[in-house]
């Protein structure tokens, strides 16, 4: 739902199906037929974001967009606020092809036992916790049986899984046993991918973070543009999550147009 008055409001709608076959609603790409000019020119400070200047100068945070039509060259809104030769990025990962070897390592596992996600607690109403290619836990109910738990760990195995820990417990007549494990494929695509960045020419900083999934880059975009970074990423099998960030750069001037009402 857009307020009354909103730019989007009035951009017709489409239906997207997503990786997952979901389908949803969204709007077209909004469209500008001519581009809003200005003679005033804001120098960027360490601290700007576009709904703070947007506030500063028209009063209202949700008006930001004003400001971003009247600077196209970037190609993203927030790359408006980093123009300098230096950036300095983090990059919050998801590994794509985690999701279904996760999903068929599951279905495996079912052929052996009643499988569930870890939850936060033992109550049955907790939010399993979402399966993670850094960690995630199994927990499986199975019939005592040194054969079966033997085969659990191979399915885990064979599937490009290794298990760093398990603990089990009685449920009855039954074994239940968690199974934390590390995708193996991602930490090894990780790699690969980290050594690929390094040799990049222009890349003067990079610190890796695998256990919370982030990439920190220091790089010059005299010497390599971010789309030839962010292809390399691809490559390796990663795609960027909301949470990444490019980082600020002071001492641009930017332009901010007059006030719009609407």
């Amino acid at each position: 739902m857009f307020s009354k008055g909103s730019r989007y409001r009035i951009l017709p709608e489409f239906t997207l199906q997503t990786g997952y076959g979901e389908h949803i609603l969204t709007k077209a790409v909004r469209v500008l037929t001519t581009r809003p000019t200005g003679r005033f020119q804001h120098t960027l400070q360490e601290s700007d974001r576009l709904d703070l200047l947007a506030f500063k100068y028209y009063g209202d945070p949700a008006k930001w967009w004003q400001i971003s039509d009247a600077n196209p060259a970037p190609p993203f809104p927030i790359e408006l606020l980093d123009r300098g030769p230096i950036a300095e990025e983090r990059l919050v990962l998801a590994y794509l092809a985690f999701f279904s070897r996760f999903t068929s390592l599951v279905e495996a596992l079912r052929l052996l036992g009643t499988v569930e996600l870890e939850r936060d607690s033992l109550f049955e109403e907790t939010v399993p916790r979402a399966p993670d290619f850094v960690e995630s836990t199994v927990v499986v109910t199975y019939a005592p049986s040194a054969t079966t738990r033997h085969g659990i760990l191979q399915e885990i195995s064979n599937r490009g899984f290794h298990c760093v820990r398990a603990y089990a417990w009685t449920a009855g007549t039954d074994i239940k046993e968690s199974f934390t494990i590390i995708d193996t494929e991602a930490r090894e695509q990780w790699r690969l991918m980290v050594e690929g960045l390094v040799t990049l020419p222009g890349v003067l900083e990079i610190r890796s973070l695998v256990t919370e999934k982030i990439v920190e880059l220091r790089y010059n975009r005299a010497m390599v543009d971010r789309e030839r970074i962010l292809a390399l990423v691809q490559a390796a099998g990663f795609a960027l999550l909301p949470e990444t960030i490019q980082m600020t750069a002071a001492g641009t001037k930017i332009t901010v147009p007059p006030n719009q009402m609407s």
